[in-house]
């Protein structure tokens, strides 16, 4: 998933496999779902250090809240998430 912003709290469970993830502080703080992450370019949302950059394997949990950016990738291997937004 590339890197972008959710407007509602999420809670992601790391099911199988593993899944690399990276959150990076908001471009937008406590964003209404009139300002999605698809109106900034892709150089903003990938712009900035990462605050996480974690590894998740089964059973792990993660958190990134409203606004937060993050973004994550899987090796050639099966990996499954299941994403929960609040």
């Amino acid at each position: 998933f590339n890197a972008h912003h959710d407007t509602h709290d999420v809670f992601v469970l790391q099911v199988a496999g593993v899944k690399h993830w990276q959150v990076f502080e908001p471009v937008i703080e406590l964003p209404l779902s009139s300002q999605p992450s698809s109106g900034f370019p892709p150089e903003v949302l990938h712009s900035g250090e990462p605050v996480l950059d974690v590894d998740l394997r089964p059973g792990d949990a993660l958190f990134p809240p409203r606004g937060w950016r993050h973004a994550a990738r899987t090796a050639d291997d099966r990996s499954i998430h299941l994403t929960v937004g609040v």
